[in-house]
């Protein structure tokens, strides 16, 4: 701890060296914003970037898993089901195989027949 070398002011970066890399900063962090974290996330592409690395579809198909999730949860309040996300994977052709869904039953006297799963939503 006592071996370090304290910087004489002149060594140290001047308010304005400071200000510019935060400014900087600040700049790059909301081109990341606009052009990956948006797209991939929610689906809003204002750039085009998106498309073109793929992000877009990603956070469209991220959106249409969530709305799915919410009215699927909606058609089931107060029935004591817990639906989890729907999962599915892509073929080479670009359509896509369902998995099981997979839900849980807050109800021990609920069972599969009592409940009717509404279509998938899912947007390629």
């Amino acid at each position: 701890m006592h071996n370090s070398n304290i910087p004489e002011d002149r060594e140290l970066p001047s308010t304005i060296k400071l200000l510019k890399s935060a400014l900087l900063a600040a700049l790059c962090a909301i081109v990341l914003l606009v052009t990956v974290v948006l797209p991939a996330d929610y689906g809003v592409d204002p750039t085009g970037i998106g498309k073109l690395l793929g992000l877009k579809e990603m956070g469209e198909i991220k959106a249409a898993l969530a709305a799915e999730l919410v009215a699927d949860n909606a058609l089931h309040a107060g029935e004591g089901l817990v639906h989890g996300p729907d999962t599915h994977t892509h073929d080479n052709d670009g359509g896509h195989m369902h998995e099981q869904d997979t839900h849980t039953h807050d109800n021990k006297d609920a069972s599969e027949e009592d409940h009717v799963h509404g279509p998938d939503t899912h947007t390629h």
